[in-house]
């Protein structure tokens, strides 16, 4: 399976980021990491293996984006508005670097979202309040579930669910 790291300057988050991308081509899929997750762990929790066919035969190609949950909604330090203000910032940082970047590469017009925990929540999140306003997505993916192999094996079924609807 090809995987690619990619590390760049973002200028709306004003700071360094890195993501993972696996694949070659087809529908995009951007996975959110859990909470105060980084970008590599859907990789270290072995999602991305459980949906290695999927990628290697061209049907996906999975976007797994950095977050910046310890600067917005798990920094207790600043005031709940702040947070808020943060996390938008990410959101936009998504739509515009990781969202616009995918649709290039892949020559689809929309995206799918998907994370596990409150990655599930960002996914959810992310897919009714920004990319409803731009229509881009097609269908969302939530888990919230505790062991990772349930989270293989759920991740596997949702994967199928996904090209079941394009």
């Amino acid at each position: 399976m090809q995987e690619e790291h990619i590390k760049w300057f973002s200028p709306v988050l004003g700071q360094e980021t890195d993501m993972l991308v696996f694949g070659t081509g087809g529908k995009p899929i951007i996975i959110f990491p859990t909470s105060m997750g980084t970008y590599h762990q859907n990789k270290d929790f072995h999602l991305i293996d459980s949906v290695a066919w999927f990628v290697n035969n061209g049907l996906v190609k999975i976007y797994c984006p950095d977050s910046v949950d310890e600067h917005s909604f798990y920094q207790e330090m600043i005031h709940p508005g702040e947070r808020i203000r943060r996390h938008t910032v990410y959101d936009k940082f998504i739509l515009e670097e990781v969202v616009s970047r995918a649709c290039n590469e892949t020559g689809h017009s929309q995206v799918t979202v998907a994370g596990c925990s409150f990655g599930g929540y960002q996914a959810i999140n992310f897919a009714f309040v920004i990319l409803k306003l731009f229509q881009m997505f097609t269908v969302w993916v939530a888990l919230s579930i505790s062991r990772t192999i349930w989270m293989v094996t759920m991740t596997k079924m949702c994967i199928t669910i996904i090209l079941s609807t394009f």
